[in-house]
């Protein structure tokens, strides 16, 4: 698990200075390691995190990992975060 969290924080910081594709390849690690584990939040974040850099890169599928994102947050009971402006929603996720 500290694993998926270490590369959801490595694919922010990538993500942060618009290095997309780095940042895009530590969300989807983080993706495959959560599907092997039962570690919710770190799977919404890794679905943020790859739709965020889906979209800056004008590649298709960030919608989808958005709402993916949004439904393991909304199980897990994060108040109102489908209602967040997208920049507040990337930056908690």
């Amino acid at each position: 698990m500290d694993l998926a969290e270490t590369h959801n924080v490595l694919g922010a910081i990538h993500s942060d200075v618009h290095d997309y594709e780095v940042s895009l390849a530590h969300y989807r690690q983080s993706l495959e390691i959560t599907a092997t584990v039962e570690y919710r939040v770190a799977k919404a974040h890794a679905h943020s995190g790859i739709s965020r850099c889906l979209s800056a890169l004008g590649y298709p599928g960030a919608q989808m990992h958005r709402q993916q994102a949004l439904a393991i947050y909304a199980e897990l009971g994060v108040p109102d975060v489908d209602s967040l402006p997208d920049e507040v929603t990337e930056r908690t996720m």
